[in-house]
C-alpha cells in the first residue's frame, strides 16, 4: 500500500505519474510496458475518463494538477503481487487532488506493469519539473 499525502507538483498544469523498477531502483523502467484506466470526476460538474498505453501509469487520470500549496494530490495506490516473476502487477489507485480550474477531482482506477518481472522500487514523479512538496510512504499489508 502506497499512502500518498499533499503531493505537489512545482510546474502548474502537470500530471503525477508512477514507474516501478526491476533492480532495486537502480534504473526506473520507462519503456512501454504499462497500461492503465481511471476514471475521473471534480466537482465542477466534469468528469472523464483516462485510458492508455504507455511509459507510465498516470495516477492524475489524465487530468491536470495545480501546484497550489493549499492543496496537494492525496490518496492511495494498492499494489498486488510486486514481488511476483509469474503475475502482472496490478496497481488500484484513489486519489483526490485540485486541478487546474481550481475544482476538487477524484479518480479512481488502476492500471498495471507489463513485464513478468519482480517489481521492487516504484517511483512518483512530475510530468515535467520536480515535486515541490509531499509526502510517500509504503505499507506492507500482512495476510
Amino acid at each position: 500500500l502506497i499512502k500518498l499525502t499533499q503531493i505537489i507538483p512545482a510546474t502548474d498544469s502537470t500530471a503525477i505519474w508512477m514507474r516501478v523498477s526491476t533492480d532495486g531502483g537502480a534504473t526506473y523502467d520507462s519503456g512501454n510496458n504499462y497500461d492503465w484506466a481511471t476514471f475521473r470526476f471534480a466537482f465542477n460538474g466534469n468528469a472523464g475518463t483516462g485510458e492508455q498505453a504507455g511509459s507510465k501509469i498516470v495516477l492524475t487520470a489524465g487530468e491536470t494538477q495545480s501546484n497550489s500549496a493549499n492543496w496537494g494530490l492525496t490518496g492511495d495506490v494498492t499494489l498486488t503481487g510486486p514481488a511476483s516473476a509469474i503475475f502482472k502487477r496490478v496497481g488500484i489507485v484513489n486519489l483526490t487532488m485540485l486541478n487546474t480550474s481550481s475544482a476538487q477531482v477524484v479518480a479512481i482506477g488502476g492500471g498495471a506493469y507489463l513485464s513478468a518481472t519482480a517489481v521492487n522500487a516504484f517511483q512518483i514523479l512530475s510530468s515535467s519539473g520536480n515535486i515541490t512538496s509531499g509526502t510517500g510512504r509504503c505499507y506492507g499489508v500482512a495476510k
